[in-house]
């Protein structure tokens, strides 16, 4: 599994394993495994996680 700084393999793993079991994201094996967004992945990133994200931007120095 590719190496993302902070996350232990086994973290990773987990969290993975409950993204695919609430269909967030799906498993493609092509040459090689890959995670990619459903589109309810994709609804969700671009809806309350985009929201939250500028949310956080705008104050960002109210929460520092």
């Amino acid at each position: 599994m590719a190496t993302i700084g902070g996350i232990s393999d086994k973290a990773l793993h987990q969290s993975l394993n409950r993204l695919l079991k609430r269909g967030l994201v799906a498993r493609v094996e092509e040459e090689e495994i890959r995670y990619e967004l459903t589109e309810l992945g994709w609804s969700f990133a671009d809806g309350p996680v985009r929201v939250l994200a500028y949310w956080a931007y705008d104050h960002a120095s109210d929460l520092a």
